[in-house]
């Protein structure tokens, strides 16, 4: 079993990760020398590193923040930007409680913040 070390992920580090490190990614962004979304706005809820590892805690952060997201540019909604990071994010959630990679209470805590994203919409908090 894999203990995971949560990792503060500064505006610099999150700014240099690919786009596949995040949830979504606007319409109408364009991509800089680096093959990047900019403005950098446009992506939203990091869950990888910048290897493409997956982070538990940064998972979880991005299932608590699901219902927050708001959309900036003018090619995209609010609404289609949260029901597509809501639906990759309960994909991952799903993939990662089958895993025998983490801890039980690692795993506990995942599932508990699928559900508190799952129940937003219902029972939404102000």
């Amino acid at each position: 079993m894999r203990r995971t070390k949560v990792v503060t992920w500064t505006t610099s580090i999150i700014n240099n990760f690919p786009d596949s490190s995040f949830i979504i990614v606007e319409k109408g962004g364009k991509k800089d020398d680096g093959g990047k979304t900019v403005p950098r706005g446009f992506r939203h809820l990091p869950v990888k590193d910048g290897s493409g590892k997956i982070e538990l805690p940064h998972l979880r952060n991005a299932m608590a923040r699901a219902n927050q997201i708001k959309a900036f540019s003018p090619k995209d909604s609010t609404e289609r930007i949260r029901a597509v990071a809501k639906s990759r994010l309960a994909g991952l959630a799903r993939k990662y409680l089958e895993s025998s990679e983490y801890s039980k209470s690692e795993k506990v805590r995942l599932a508990l913040a699928y559900v508190r994203m799952e129940l937003q919409d219902h029972f939404p908090i102000k």
